[in-house]
């Protein structure tokens, strides 16, 4: 807490608010894991911010600490919309080491070079054998990525309209490729319990755009307006992307299934 203001960092982004703007700050839950800043309003809902931690006896030290901090009001007395006062900075992004998907192409390259050096190794392999697992991955790597985007389209069609919550993204930044063609969008929206989150996907354009996310997984989240061009990459998906990947599978499993059944 800096002098005068309350500062949250998470999710990429640092949230400033200053002590005026709150009304109150408690610590929530069964065992007092979870601080909760209520902001001043003047008559909508009062936007919140929850932070949680695994220190409880931290949370409840820090929440009475900015409670002594925070402006004693009359009940009648007018208030301002404090979510008005809110400054939200992005914060650098981290270099990161490596990312789950990347972690995952490592180990299934380590994967595929040591069953790559077994089948050569194999006496009883064939030409076609080494041909078929060095080809493999070049099928399966872009039919594995449909099917991953594949499943992503159908869980959201199935989960957000079912549980979503709709707000309105604005637009922070842009994508582009080598020629400078614009090829994705990036957005930034507030959840139900204040937490601004980030949406990057290759729809959007507009400096304003409505999301549906789903509460319990922030990350989860799509643009409206879009149906038609969301069915055609499904399709593409569906059509070209999953038999591609079968096929890549099988091609790894013939010459996999010769090893094994000869040990």
């Amino acid at each position: 807490m800096d002098s005068g203001e309350l500062v949250l960092d998470g999710g990429g982004v640092r949230q400033r608010i200053p002590l005026a703007a709150i009304e109150k700050v408690e610590a929530r839950g069964s065992r007092g894991a979870a601080l909760v800043v209520t902001l001043t309003s003047d008559g909508t809902p009062p936007r919140t911010y929850a932070v949680r931690s695994r220190n409880a006896s931290a949370v409840e030290a820090f929440a009475a600490t900015v409670a002594c901090s925070v402006p004693v009001r009359d009940a009648d007395e007018p208030r301002a919309d404090g979510s008005r006062r809110v400054v939200v900075e992005f914060l650098p992004a981290r270099p990161k080491r490596l990312d789950a998907v990347q972690r995952r192409l490592l180990v299934g390259a380590a994967v595929w070079a040591l069953v790559l050096a077994a089948v050569i190794a194999d006496g009883d392999h064939t030409d076609e054998d080494v041909l078929m697992w060095l080809l493999a991955p070049l099928l399966v790597l872009p039919g594995a990525m449909c099917v991953v985007e594949l499943w992503t389209s159908v869980r959201d069609a199935l989960v957000l309209p079912r549980r979503g919550v709709t707000v309105v993204g604005e637009l922070v930044d842009s994508t582009v490729n080598s020629d400078g063609d614009v090829v994705g969008y990036v957005y930034t929206f507030t959840a139900v319990d204040g937490t601004v989150h980030r949406h990057e996907g290759m729809f959007g354009g507009e400096e304003s755009v409505e999301i549906t996310y789903d509460p319990s997984h922030p990350d989860r989240s799509r643009v409206h307006g879009h149906a038609g061009a969301s069915a055609l990459k499904t399709v593409f998906c569906v059509v070209l992307g999953l038999p591609t990947f079968l096929t890549g599978a099988a091609m790894a499993f013939v010459p996999l299934a010769e090893l094994v059944s000869g040990v």
